[in-house]
């Protein structure tokens, strides 16, 4: 048994000490993420006797600002942690398949804000003088916040009601390809691609500002199972549903190496 540990610590020493490559890095990205999934949201606490099909609105979009620290323990292969902040960007839709025709017009617009976390493992090449990598990882999202208005018209006549939308901590994968272009012995320039796929729930919602004829509750409340649950005037319970967050997002930043 010795014998072995002895063995495996010494592979192990070799696989991370080799050649002299191990180094630990930090670099900065900004860029911007196109949303790329449709997410839906009910409207039945808004017009529950109309007949409105639930609409789906596009998430994900924005500038973001990422910083990352990472370590190389082979010139091949390593793994870093980073963080990224996305100010989303107003998305707009419209649902026209209305029952009641008093509501001609319908909108919904979502600014959606977030932060997550992602932990992944780092492959890289040297390809004449640049450098070639790839990476993917496991994401966290710590942050899901959505402000999120809707629009119609009862009668000929514009109302407004808005909410901010509160999600649970949300679970998903990140991949992405890059280049480094040196610029000095330390210092790179880089440029990445990503994709990133997250999923959770909309914990509850907050009345942001109301511009209508009717009275909408103050707070609405997503739970798994509604049985048992009594909405009032100023709180509506409704069954939770997943929110998907996804984008592909193209970024620039400097890429600084320890050596």
């Amino acid at each position: 048994m010795k014998k072995i540990i002895i063995i495996l610590f010494l592979f192990s020493n070799h696989c991370l000490f080799s050649q002299g490559e191990n180094k630990f890095y930090v670099y900065g990205l900004t860029g911007y993420k196109f949303g790329s999934v449709y997410t839906t949201f009910p409207n039945e606490y808004l017009l529950s006797q109309d007949g409105v099909s639930n609409s789906y609105i596009r998430l994900g979009g924005g500038n973001n600002f990422t910083a990352a620290g990472g370590w190389m323990f082979h010139k091949n292969f390593g793994c870093e942690v980073s963080g990224t902040y996305t100010l989303g960007i107003q998305k707009t839709i419209s649902d026209k398949n209305l029952t009641n025709q008093s509501f001609l017009e319908y909108s919904k617009t979502s600014n959606s804000k977030n932060f997550h976390a992602i932990g992944s493992l780092v492959a890289q090449t040297k390809v004449l003088n640049f450098h070639l990598y790839a990476k993917a990882g496991i994401v966290i999202g710590l942050m899901n916040q959505s402000n999120i208005a809707e629009t119609f018209k009862v009668n000929g006549i514009s109302e407004s009601v808005s909410y901010q939308y509160n999600g649970t901590i949300m679970r998903g994968f990140n991949g992405s390809l890059g280049i480094l272009y040196p610029l000095s012995k330390n210092l790179s320039l880089m440029f990445e691609a990503e994709e990133v796929s997250i999923q959770g729930e909309f914990k509850n919602a907050t009345l942001n500002s109301n511009n209508s004829s009717i009275a909408p509750p103050n707070e609405i409340v997503f739970v798994e199972n509604t049985s048992g649950t009594i909405s009032t005037a100023t709180t509506n319970y409704q069954r939770a549903y997943p929110v998907s967050y996804s984008c592909i997002g193209l970024n620039i930043g400097i890429h600084y190496s320890f050596k």
